[in-house]
Formats: C-alpha cells, sequence, structure tokens
C-alpha cells in the first residue's frame, strides 16, 4: 500500500467498515491499532511542486499526493536510505465505516412514519414543528452518494471526492448512501424513506474508497474543504482502527471546521469496548453518538461507550434507508455471538443525530452552533443511570423536545397574541387568538410544556380555545404554548390557565 522495503511491513486479515481488508502496519507500531499507509509531511511554509520534489527526493521520500488546503504532502519512502521520520511526520493512519455490507436483499421494507426507530425519537411529532429547510446544508464525509438516486438527487447540493485517485463523487461502496438517506432523503414522493430532515440539502464528500477504508490525509483535507464550502453540520459515520489517536493533524482539522461554527457529528464505533473511536473521541468539538436498541432502549451491545466521552446516543438497530441503485434495505452486521443484526450500527445513529440538528436549526436558523448542541443535550431522552453516563451520554436524542424548545422562542412584542391571558376556563368564555392583521386561513395548535400536542384549531383571521383538549377535557392550571401559522405568517406564544 505505498510503503518501500526501507519499513519492513507486516500484514494481518482485520473485518472492518464493511469489507475484510488487509491492513498493512509499519514496524514502528506494536500492532495495528495504528495501521497506516505512507506519511503525512508537514511544511513549514507553502512551496511550489518542484521545491517540494527537491527537499523530500534529499530526504529519500517521494510524493504521492498533495493537499493544498492543509499544506501536506501524502509521502513514502522512495529507497531504502531514506532518513528515519522525524517531527516533520505524521503517520498517514487508516480507518473505514462504521458498519457491515448487507448481504440479504429480502430485506426490502420501505421505513414508514411509525417505524420504530422514528417512534423512539419521536420523529412524527417532531415533523408537526418542522420538515427541514432547504437553507440547511449538511456536509455527509463517506464513501460518496449515488447521485442519481430519485429518493436523493433532488436533496443534493454537491458531491466531490477527496479520494486519492478517484476524483468521481459517485458511491461505489454504499455506506455513505445508506448515511446520507437517513439525514435527507426526500418524503411524501413514494419512493423509498422519509429522512430525518426532509428538504435538508447534503454535501457529500467523499473519503472512503470502494472497499470502505480511508487515510488521515484525504479526511484532513475533505474536512478543510467542508468547512470552506457553507455547511452547519458535518457527519463523519467513520473513523480509524484501535484507540490511538490517529495524528494531532486531525485534531487540527476538526478544530478548524469547530472554529467556523459547524457542528460536527459523528460515529462512537461498532467495536463492543469502553473506548469511543476518533474522530468521535475528539468530544470538545465532536458529538460523540453510540446507539441503542429502540425495542429495549438500552445501549446496543456493540456501540464503543466511554465516561465523559459518549455525548448521545440514537437507535442504531433495525434502520432501514436508501441504497445505491434504488432499493431500500438494512444493512446486516454479523454477530460475533452468533446471529445477524440488521440495520445495525453506530454509523446510522450518528445520522439521526445530524438529522434532529438540521431540523432544529430549520426552525430556528438564528441559533449558534452551541445553542443547537447545548439543545440536544437539555432535550434528550435519560437513559440507563440519572444524568450522563458511560453507556448512554446525556441520553437518546428527542426530537420533538429539541424541536420544541427551538420553536417556543418566546419574548415580548410577539405579534399573535392570545386574550384573556392569564385565562379562567370555569368562569366560561374563552381565549381569542389572533395576528394585528387579517391573514385569511389561520391554524393555531396547542401544547403542553411536555410538548404534547393537545389540540389543533383553524379558523379564518382568528381562533378561540375553550380550555379543552381535543378528547374534550378541561386542562389543568399551568403554561401552555401555542404555535399559530397562517401565509406567510408563522408565529408563537404562551397562555398561563388559572383555575381559580
Amino acid at each position: 500500500m505505498g510503503l518501500s522495503a526501507a519499513v519492513r511491513i507486516r500484514s494481518r486479515i482485520r473485518a472492518c467498515g464493511s469489507v475484510l481488508v488487509l491492513i498493512v502496519c509499519a514496524s514502528i507500531t506494536p500492532d495495528c491499532h495504528a495501521a497506516q499507509d505512507g506519511w503525512l509531511y508537514v511544511w513549514g511554509s507553502v512551496k511550489a511542486s518542484a521545491d517540494r520534489q527537491q527537499d523530500l527526493g534529499k530526504l529519500g521520500y517521494t510524493e504521492r499526493r498533495y493537499y493544498p488546503l492543509s499544506n501536506l504532502s501524502w509521502v513514502a519512502p522512495a529507497t531504502d536510505t531514506a532518513i528515519a521520520p522525524d517531527s516533520r511526520f505524521a503517520p498517514n493512519t487508516i480507518g473505514g465505516a462504521f458498519s457491515k455490507t448487507p448481504t440479504d436483499p429480502q430485506f426490502t421494507n420501505q421505513l414508514s412514519a411509525d417505524d420504530l426507530p422514528l417512534r423512539y425519537v419521536n420523529l412524527p411529532d417532531a415533523w408537526e414543528y418542522h420538515t427541514g429547510s432547504t437553507d440547511v446544508r449538511i456536509g455527509v464525509l463517506d464513501s460518496g452518494i449515488d447521485t442519481t438516486h430519485q429518493d436523493l438527487d433532488g436533496n443534493l447540493a454537491e458531491a466531490v471526492s477527496f479520494v486519492t485517485g478517484d476524483s468521481n463523487p459517485g458511491d461505489k461502496h454504499g455506506h455513505g448512501t445508506y448515511v446520507s438517506s437517513i439525514i435527507a432523503a426526500e418524503a411524501n414522493n413514494g419512493i423509498g424513506i422519509a429522512g430525518v430532515c426532509w428538504t435538508c440539502k447534503i454535501v457529500s464528500v467523499k473519503v472512503l474508497n470502494d472497499n470502505g477504508i480511508f487515510v488521515a490525509g484525504d479526511l484532513i483535507e475533505a474536512l478543510r474543504w467542508t468547512a470552506m464550502n457553507n455547511v452547519r453540520i458535518i457527519n463523519m459515520s467513520i473513523g480509524f482502527f484501535g484507540t490511538s489517536e490517529p495524528s494531532s493533524l486531525v485534531k487540527d482539522a476538526i478544530q478548524f471546521a469547530y472554529d467556523q461554527g459547524i457542528l460536527l457529528v459523528a460515529a462512537s464505533g461498532n467495536d463492543y469496548r469502553n473506548s469511543v473511536s476518533y474522530p468521535a473521541r475528539y468530544n470538545d468539538q465532536v458529538i460523540a453518538v453510540g446507539a441503542i436498541d429502540p425495542t429495549s432502549g438500552a445501549k446496543a451491545d456493540f456501540s464503543n461507550y466511554e465516561k465523559d466521552v459518549l455525548d448521545l446516543t440514537a437507535p442504531g438497530v433495525g434502520i432501514y434507508s436508501d441504497t445505491y441503485g434504488g432499493n431500500v434495505q438494512p444493512f446486516v452486521f454479523p454477530d460475533p455471538a452468533g446471529g445477524n443484526c440488521f440495520g445495525c450500527g453506530t454509523s446510522f445513529a450518528s445520522p439521526i443525530v445530524a438529522g434532529v440538528a438540521g431540523l432544529v436549526w430549520s426552525e430556528n436558523p438564528g441559533l449558534s452552533r452551541d445553542e443547537v448542541r447545548d439543545r440536544l443535550y437539555s432535550t434528550a431522552k435519560d437513559l440507563n443511570t440519572p444524568g450522563k453516563d458511560e453507556l448512554t451520554g446525556e441520553g437518546c436524542v428527542d426530537a420533538a423536545a429539541a424541536l420544541r424548545v427551538a420553536a417556543f422562542q418566546v419574548s415580548a412584542g410577539k405579534d399573535v397574541i392570545g386574550y384573556p391571558n392569564p385565562y379562567r376556563p370555569r368562569q366560561g368564555g374563552s381565549v381569542t387568538i389572533r395576528p394585528p392583521q387579517d391573514v385569511g386561513a389561520f391554524t393555531v395548535r396547542l401544547y403542553s410544556l411536555d410538548g404534547r400536542l393537545l389540540r389543533t384549531i383553524n379558523g379564518t383571521n382568528e381562533v378561540q380555545w375553550d380550555g379543552k383538549t381535543a378528547g374534550g377535557q378541561t386542562v389543568a392550571a399551568g403554561v401552555y404554548l401555542f404555535q399559530a401559522s397562517a401565509n406567510n405568517l408563522r408565529d408563537e406564544g404562551r397562555i398561563t390557565v388559572i383555575d381559580w
């Protein structure tokens, strides 16, 4: 894989990503946890190609690829007399996708709105608030995307490749198409599935090769490009093998994206271990996402975990998604304990979180990255032990709760008002909810503070609420939220109900 005889190599067959691959390990590493393909050479200043070749030649190395955004060269020893690497060299570490290749074509069930994983994160309720905005662009660093897929092409903003030697952004592996469809497959088109964020835009950035493998240099350059191309969220359902930090250069690229105000989301890994994989382990900058089994609410056995590092969980078992070629089916994850796990992987939990973040930003585009992240944490469904814990982090992402908080940013001076407020339902009468001018067809949805939809009322220019739910029960004393909508109008407010 590009290493000369100057670096003694040993190989080992290892199952990783979605294929059985030959991992080549440099002899300076104790094991394949630090598998690499050559080195990344750090240039102190920008140099022309001829000057780079000359300088590298003096050291006994050749340039395989130059990364202009990162000012790095991917190099390999050219002779047996190459000078030993020093502080200018960083390992070009190898990683892969966190999933298994589908092998059972009989699983072609279409994901529906009442599917268990979707219901577990309350997506159908969240879609009552918002289904996504075309202004929210989500970068997917993966194996590319099926650019002609009828369930994806309408939401595909850009597709590029940073895989060395492969400029085609198309997906020949399948993983990137799966992940992208979970985030933003089109809805209500009679094709495939409904993504979490129906109309968010995908920026597909190919870093995995056709075997589901990537090298650090390609990822570093892809991160910098994505961060410079108007995305709000980056999803990485990929990771480096083993527990060793790949290179400080990867962290620098993560920090660069973070400094642009981008929300970074990554899968924790599928290694059944108490150690989150990189890059998710950079959890000061990245939301590390583990997988749960929605049938039990417990951590999926395979999902990596770690105290104070794992941030959130989402369903990662039984996830259906679009495949390249137009089918809908789950990945098949062979379980070491026997049998298969269908639609399993932290690869599929991470894009659920990224999609929910897209919904939150769609509902309230003025939020900062940190406000969106904190909203995901504070509204997550607590699992396992109370508070943040090593197995499930802050808990399972709750789309409806996150959207409810995003939607109801009530302050003084709102256009739509409800009066009288406070309201005493037992004294009779009703609350009138109306905007300051005629709007025609007018809809008001009333919610409890915990996000339950209590009633939807339609009217012309205004509506009246008698303090009752859709089932006719008078609500208890407390604070209730309303969301009002009409043509070219969307507003929120609160009504206080008192019982005296």
